[in-house]
Parts: structure tokens; sequence; C-alpha cells
């Protein structure tokens, strides 16, 4: 499940990164953004890459929510202080006595 989250997050940044820059092509002097200019043709128009292009922006939105909440949620939840670790450096794991 995590790899094929990970996949689509990692294909949708692609997707984010070219539709960014076929939209900012027309106002760029540079020749990198004119690569991307016939993405813009492609999907009907600026109206809309522009949609999509914030479509994708909120997948990322959504996803960072729920990740830092199911962080947080394990936890406080397994008690192994893995989020509580980066806020203030302690980390406490039970060790098995001999």
């Amino acid at each position: 499940m995590a790899l094929s989250t990970y996949l689509a997050l990692f294909l949708i940044m692609l997707f984010q990164a070219g539709t960014g820059l076929a939209l900012y092509a027309p106002m760029s002097d540079w020749w990198f953004p004119g690569l991307f200019a016939w993405i813009v043709p492609l999907m009907g128009g600026d109206a809309e890459v522009r949609y999509w292009h914030h479509a994708a922006l909120w997948v990322f939105v959504v996803f960072t929510i729920i990740h830092v909440y199911l962080v947080a949620f394990h936890d406080y939840v397994e008690g192994r202080g893995t989020l509580s670790s980066i806020i203030d450096g302690w980390k406490f794991i039970d060790t098995p006595r001999r």
C-alpha cells in the first residue's frame, strides 16, 4: 500500500511540475519551460491545465494532512515516541532485561 501511494505521489509530482512549466512557458524568456508548451493544447487550453494543476495541489494537501494525523496517531497508540523524538529529541525504547 505504501509503495503504490508513494509511486502515485511521485507521478502526480511529475504531472504537477509539467503542468506548472506549461503554464509558465508563455511568459518566460528561458528555453526550458518552452519544452512543456505542448501540454496546454494537448489538455484543451490554459483553463483545463490550470484546473488539473490545482487539483493535483489538493492531492498533496490532503495527503499531508492524513500523513501527519497518522504519524501522530501511531506515536500515541504505539508509544514508541517517533513523532515525539522529532519534536523534543528524546526517544524511549523498552529494552528486554537479561
